[in-house]
């Protein structure tokens, strides 16, 4: 996570956004089972907006709404993978022939 307490997000690490990590969809997994809705979107413009208007690093508060936003969505997509995952398993198990 970004270090709000010194330097903050400016334009200029901007792109540490994308080396964060976030959950991987494996081969196979099917879209309908994402979580449906605006997905962050909506806190993501608020806070790209407020970097890009603040002078002094002022958006603090957008950059926490956003770190929480994105856990909780991330988590949602981890539900789905591991939900989807023990339905792979169990559709292996029963078939025959299977060790």
């Amino acid at each position: 996570m970004i270090n709000t307490d010194t330097k903050g997000l400016t334009i200029e690490n901007l792109a540490e956004l994308e080396k964060e990590i976030e959950p991987t969809l494996p081969e196979n997994f099917p879209t309908n089972r994402l979580p449906t809705g605006d997905l962050c979107a909506h806190v993501l413009s608020r806070m790209l907006v407020c970097t890009m208007n603040s002078q002094q690093n002022l958006c603090g508060s957008e950059i926490k709404d956003f770190y929480i936003c994105r856990r909780e969505r991330d988590a949602q997509i981890f539900s789905a993978i591991k939900s989807w995952e023990e339905d792979q398993v169990a559709s292996m198990a029963d078939r025959e022939g299977y060790v």
